[in-house]
């Protein structure tokens, strides 16, 4: 993911906004993971390991013939319009991520026998309660840093009005 980050800077492709995110987000996660913070850290490292591939996946799928799944194919295809902000460009990363890997990943690492033991499910719902807190402990940090990459005017009203509610 580091490699890939580099190159994306390097080229000045708009999927660096969610990537760069993305890797640095997963580099928190693990870190909480090395420091004891999840009930079972063997679980969220193979679920963050199923959730990044399928990521990972579609990157490759664009890069190789412009074909990764549909919700990528739009974020992925933004990336190619100047007129999109780096924010809605790493925001249609998140939706893509989130809202079609995201499931999978769950699946991938969740048998339909795990569905059925109430103690484990709740084990697991406690990581991902601490990814998510993880994840919003970044969220003033990215914004900082997406910040220094947008042009001004490039937030809307709306997106200042919402940024509390973000945050």
């Amino acid at each position: 993911m580091a490699e890939i980050d580099e190159k994306l800077i390097a080229d000045n492709d708009e999927r660096r906004h969610f990537h760069g995110a993305y890797t640095r987000s997963t580099r928190s996660v693990l870190a909480a993971a090395k420091a004891g913070q999840f009930v079972d850290a063997d679980w969220t490292e193979r679920w963050g390991i199923a959730f990044a591939q399928l990521y990972m996946n579609a990157f490759d799928a664009w890069e190789e013939n412009g074909n990764p799944p549909g919700p990528w194919q739009v974020a992925f295809e933004a990336s190619r319009d100047p007129d999109i902000t780096p924010l809605h460009h790493s925001l249609l990363g998140i939706n893509a991520h989130i809202n079609y890997d995201l499931p999978q990943a769950h699946l991938a690492v969740i048998s339909s026998e795990d569905f059925t033991d109430d103690s484990l499910i709740a084990r697991r719902a406690a990581d991902h309660d601490q990814v998510d807190a993880i994840l919003v402990a970044r969220v003033k940090q990215e914004d900082k840093l997406m910040e220094l990459v947008e042009e001004p005017g490039d937030r809307t009203r709306l997106d200042r009005l919402l940024l509390p509610f973000n945050r």
